[in-house]
């Protein structure tokens, strides 16, 4: 109830001063001596001019107050069950874009602080240098860990714009979803609708092997700002966020994550084999 009364403010008001209304027109007597303001609002009134202004008010009030009554027990309670069951359905799958959409934003932000582009995201280059750096991962605002990490803004962008997007579309095809808080539906059709998306260089040869260009987005800024306010209102709807943040390395930090790594291979011989594994199928 306290919800709907949110939710629902004018609905709210409108019904505590149709009960006001009906008392005031109704002869019930007082258990105690009210004092002179509680009269003035309760009493019937006297005249009979007035009388009949307030029964005819008083038909529209109570008619009001039975309809708002039914609308809450018949299908606004019943509505909210239905809401609160379906996002408990589609939770993972939600925390699963918030976290694609922090990957994707975290990338262009730290590509955009080595370049000196950070008050312009437009000026990001979308190529395909690898960038190396330290990888903190947050859960719930929380630090979780932080680790040594690589990505090439280029594919990388790619990997998480698909991701995003055939995670929101495989989403809005499930019936679970339409009963969804309607601020989860327009995020994600929002989501969907991001020109940056459509606009990114594709991972393709002619732009992983080109060396001499230089491909940047026009809209960039405004897309990823975008991005981070409906990130932001996703939040609030989800179990879990998963939030990244790329900070810089430095070359002694960097090599000793990769001997610490070496080491780790040649101790564990079954993930070479395993890694190796994989690489021929994706070949």
């Amino acid at each position: 109830m306290i919800k709907f009364l949110k939710e629902h403010y004018i609905l709210s008001i409108l019904f505590v001063i149709s009960i006001l209304l009906m008392i005031k027109s109704s002869s019930i007597p007082y258990f105690i001596e009210p004092p002179t303001f509680v009269s003035f609002i309760f009493d019937s009134p006297k005249s009979e001019f007035w009388k009949g202004i307030f029964q005819f008010v008083d038909i529209f009030a109570s008619a009001y107050v039975t309809s708002l009554i039914f609308y809450v027990m018949v299908d606004y309670i019943p509505s909210k069950q239905r809401e609160k069951q379906s996002k408990q359905i589609v939770d993972a799958k939600l925390v699963s874009i918030y976290s694609y959409l922090s990957e994707f934003l975290s990338m262009i932000d730290y590509s955009a602080e080595i370049a000196n582009t950070s008050d312009n995201l437009d000026e990001v280059v979308f190529n395909n240098e690898m960038v190396n750096c330290k990888h903190t991962t947050l859960k719930n605002g929380i630090e979780h860990s932080t680790i040594t990490y690589s990505y090439t803004l280029l594919k990388d962008c790619n990997k998480y714009k698909d991701l995003i997007l055939d995670s929101a579309r495989s989403l809005s095809g499930v019936l679970s979803f339409s009963y969804c808080d309607s601020e989860i539906i327009d995020v994600i059709s929002e989501i969907q609708l991001i020109d940056l998306f459509q606009i990114i260089p594709p991972a393709n040869e002619y732009y992983l092997n080109t060396q001499n260009i230089a491909p940047a987005c026009i809209g960039t800024n405004e897309d990823c700002k975008k991005l981070k306010s409906l990130k932001d209102k996703l939040g609030k709807h989800i179990s879990i966020r998963w939030d990244y943040q790329n900070h810089s390395i430095s070359e002694e930090e960097l090599a000793e994550s990769m001997e610490k790594q070496v080491k780790t291979l040649m101790e564990n011989p079954e993930i070479v084999k395993l890694i190796i594994e994989n690489l021929k199928g994706n070949l």
